[in-house]
């Protein structure tokens, strides 16, 4: 209950002084003793009076809970299910422990933990990923030292930092599914994912552009203007991730428990037409990015001085392509 704000002030005033009638200690007695309407008043199941005709020691061991209204959508299927598992509890059918797993299963979200209390493989996930982004970016130490220089001839040391941090921004859009799911991660996972690939590719295709066999005004150009061919395929990387800013996504519950009493989960949902378009238009870019490394591969692939390379290549795109 509550008193109104835009009340007269006479009326707030009259309308306290009713609670505190209704909530007083004698009144609550009064329920208590003649109506054996409970009270929150837990003195009163102390009082010598009261417990001489209600059985004050049963009413002190009650545990009460309030209903779930605000966490379920549909109460009356929460509380037919909530019962079907303690009658199941009471008849030996399941265990308590079963029970109450599947009571609180009925409303809980599972989501991806770190907290190794919570889930030990989403903990160990966490480990990994950060230790190989960090062993990653540690790695590029190698491209200043002279020793292992001609290890790394393919491309310009330039060119492997970029598709280092491509990598691992990849890597890094996994914690955006860590903890609870928010519009900020379902867009920016994409973002980070879509950003990674073009990082991680334009570079290559760039050197196997340069590296074309036969001579062209397209090797030609690249060669002498590298930097600018990657800056451009880039741009067009940052302007439609832009654009997808402008149709955030929303989180939509999958109450999975309802259906077959699996485990309730979030996913990523993107409702509007111009988003999803945006999408479409983000995956057709990587098509494109994808489709022309692959061709350039295989033009190049008997090509003895970088067969080592285009093969190292190959399998980076195959096992990308089959972490995303």
């Amino acid at each position: 209950m509550g008193i109104g704000k835009y009340i007269k002030k006479d009326n707030q005033l009259a309308a306290i002084e009713a609670f505190k009638y209704l909530t007083s200690l004698n009144l609550q007695k009064k329920y208590l003793k003649d109506f054996l309407i409970n009270t929150a008043i837990f003195s009163l199941y102390d009082d010598e009076d009261v417990c001489a005709d209600i059985d004050c020691e049963f009413y002190k061991s009650l545990q009460p809970i309030t209903r779930p209204g605000s966490k379920t959508k549909n109460y009356n299927e929460y509380s037919g299910r909530f019962r079907k598992y303690i009658y199941d509890y009471l008849y030996g059918n399941i265990t308590a422990k079963e029970a109450l797993q599947n009571v609180e299963n009925i409303i809980k979200v599972y989501k991806v933990s770190s907290n190794p209390k919570e889930s030990i493989i989403g903990f160990i996930s966490t480990v990994f990923i950060s230790i190989l982004a960090v062993s990653m970016f540690v790695s590029l130490i190698v491209l200043f030292i002279d020793d292992f220089n001609p290890f790394f001839e393919f491309l310009p040391w330039d060119f492997w930092i970029i598709n280092v941090i491509g990598a691992v921004l990849m890597l890094c859009s996994c914690f955006l599914h860590i903890g609870d799911l928010t519009a900020f991660k379902c867009q920016f996972h994409l973002i980070l994912t879509s950003m990674g690939i073009s990082l991680n590719f334009i570079p290559m295709i760039c050197k196997l552009i340069i590296n074309f066999p036969d001579y062209n005004y397209i090797s030609n150009w690249t060669y002498k203007h590298r930097h600018f061919f990657v800056l451009i395929f880039l741009s067009i990387e940052i302007v439609i991730d832009g654009l997808s800013l402008l149709r955030p996504y929303s989180v939509k519950d999958i109450n999975a428990n309802s259906i077959n009493e699996g485990k309730n989960f979030q996913i990523c949902k993107m409702s509007n037409s111009y988003g999803k378009f945006f999408i479409w238009l983000m995956m057709l870019y990587k098509f494109i990015i994808i489709s022309v490394l692959t061709l350039l591969i295989f033009i190049e692939w008997n090509i003895k001085t970088t067969s080592y390379d285009i093969k190292f290549i190959m399998s980076a795109l195959c096992g990308n392509l089959f972490l995303d």
